[in-house]
């Protein structure tokens, strides 16, 4: 990944984040414990925009079939394939801050993101997490779902 990023591709990305973005924080039990994590994605059907995704800023992508996120009885053969680019955790903390500037749709989204982030103490040092923490975290979660939320 390329952590020296021009102001351009920050505002690139930062359109297509607006776009065709999604931005998460899930949580699960583990041992007990919540554990939390963060992620961007995008989708797409363009392969070349997955390639640049990939070379500025890592994370991985895989490819989906139309059937496998809409209609299971829709004809395959009618819709072109999609893939989607995502990033999670410490990488998203990484990039970011620095497309926030950038952000016009979902610059919410993305502040209660880095606002997760801000509540991670280091890796392996967090079990179990303070209530205060929990509470905080699950208010932030609560609150990037309703934003994510489709429909009226």
């Amino acid at each position: 990944m390329n952590s020296a990023w021009t102001e351009a591709e920050l505002a690139y990305f930062a359109g297509i984040l607006d776009g065709e973005g999604c931005f998460g924080i899930s949580r699960c039990v583990k041992r007990g414990h919540p554990a939390y994590h963060t992620r961007v994605s995008v989708t797409n059907t363009s392969a070349q925009l997955m390639r640049w995704l990939l070379d500025h800023f890592g994370g991985a992508v895989c490819l989906r079939s139309k059937t496998q996120h809409s209609n299971p009885n829709a004809n395959p053969l009618r819709w072109k394939p999609s893939f989607e680019w995502k990033c999670a955790d410490k990488a998203v903390a990484e990039f970011l801050p620095l497309v926030l500037p950038y952000l016009v749709i979902k610059r919410e989204q993305a502040t209660l993101v880095i606002e997760y982030r801000k509540t991670v103490l280091r890796k392996g040092g967090e079990k179990p997490l303070p209530a205060g923490i929990v509470q905080h975290r699950d208010q932030l979660k609560s609150r990037l779902s309703l934003l994510n939320k489709k429909g009226a």
